[in-house]
């Protein structure tokens, strides 16, 4: 069937070919490859998880039976059609994974996004900010599903210190912590991305930026001080463990600051964008995937220090068992927001002027620079 003339205004639709302008088209769950693989391989990754692994978590269950039942017709679907020109198709249901689910994350990107883009992030500078923990304590974070928030805690803590301490300790940024478990090539690996407003807030609202970076060592060593103490109030670690890993020569702990991203003003899409979907996006790519004989490969786009290439093999089971250890659980938070963020994200009243629909065209927080009263 070739349905080629339509009303004006409306798109056309080419049935028989793979060209269909401006009109949805649904993709097909069972043709990826991270389909293919738990479905072949869960019930057997189930039964002898117990054995080779340990515990299960319940919600890992729920998750991986909702993904592969994600997008397909046969699981339920709404019926859309356009009251005009009467074209109508069915659209599945999603399963609305978090932090799982590469199509449901992908939605949830833009979404978040958009929304950060508009609602919360002023027309300041800001810098993308990333802190990573050592190999020893990540186990920890593992089997301890509350200690990533307190991670998140921390990181907020150490950056708001080191930007406070230029102002004589007085004000707080606004910060936007994502926090990941995933490296690339799959290992458990907790550390935090963080969008930072380069400078303070004080209490009636005036934003005072600041001009120069503290090092990275600097970082790395409160954050270090911070997470351990963390870990040693919760019980996690006992004081040997932090003596032995103050000795170490370098301190294990990752700290990175980025360049500073300006306000980009009638544009549409700024570095911004494309920062905030990175730190939401989900911890497995299907085009990374290559389904082999009894074997896994997942690429990376870089060469991997820990495993010296940029790539890594696994036989499917061991490979569901590390993608479903970023599963998180059912109130665990991956975004957590602090400072002014927080604030604004709980949409509180503070002395400036109400705000409109279009974040541009409001009156902006007023901004000191260094020098004037």
């Amino acid at each position: 069937m070739r349905v080629s003339a339509l009303p004006t205004g409306h798109p056309q639709i080419l049935w028989g070919t793979d060209m269909a302008l401006g009109v949805y088209r649904p993709r097909n769950p069972r043709a990826t490859r991270l389909w293919r693989i738990l479905h072949r391989y869960f019930n057997a990754f189930q039964d002898a998880y117990e054995k080779r692994y340990g515990y299960l978590r319940r919600i890992v269950v729920k998750r991986v039976h909702a993904y592969l039942k994600c997008g397909i017709l046969d699981y339920g679907f709404a019926r859309v059609r356009c009251p005009k020109c009467r074209h109508e198709y069915l659209l599945a249901f999603s399963c609305k994974t978090r932090g799982f689910c590469p199509s449901c994350q992908a939605k949830r990107q833009a979404e978040f996004s958009a929304f950060i883009s508009r609602e919360v992030l002023y027309q300041i500078p800001h810098r993308q900010v990333v802190l990573s923990v050592p190999r020893r304590l990540r186990p920890y974070f593992l089997h301890n599903r509350r200690l990533p928030a307190k991670l998140a805690r921390c990181g907020y803590d150490t950056v708001r210190d080191l930007l406070a301490s230029a102002f004589k300790g007085k004000g707080s940024p606004g910060t936007i912590v994502c926090i990941q478990t995933f490296g690339s090539l799959l290992d458990f690996h907790p550390h935090l991305h963080m969008l930072v407003s380069w400078g303070v807030f004080d209490d009636n609202g005036c934003f005072h930026p600041l001009h120069t970076v503290p090092s990275a060592e600097n970082v790395s060593r409160l954050f270090r001080h911070k997470v351990l103490r963390m870990l040693l109030k919760q019980g996690a670690i006992d004081q040997d463990i932090v003596d032995n890993m103050l000795s170490w020569r370098h301190t294990g702990f990752g700290a990175d600051i980025g360049a500073e991203l300006q306000p980009g003003k009638g544009v549409s899409r700024t570095p911004q964008h494309a920062l905030l979907e990175y730190m939401v996006r989900a911890p497995v790519a299907d085009n990374r995937i290559t389904i082999g004989h009894n074997t896994i490969i997942y690429k990376a786009d870089r060469i991997h220090p820990r495993h010296g290439g940029n790539f890594r093999i696994f036989d499917p089971l061991d490979f569901i068992r590390h993608i479903i250890a970023h599963i998180p659980n059912a109130h665990e938070k991956s975004v957590k927001y602090y400072g002014w963020s927080r604030g604004l994200r709980k949409k509180q009243k503070y002395k400036q002027a109400a705000p409109t629909r279009d974040r541009e065209k409001e009156i902006p927080l007023a901004v000191r620079q260094p020098g004037r009263p």
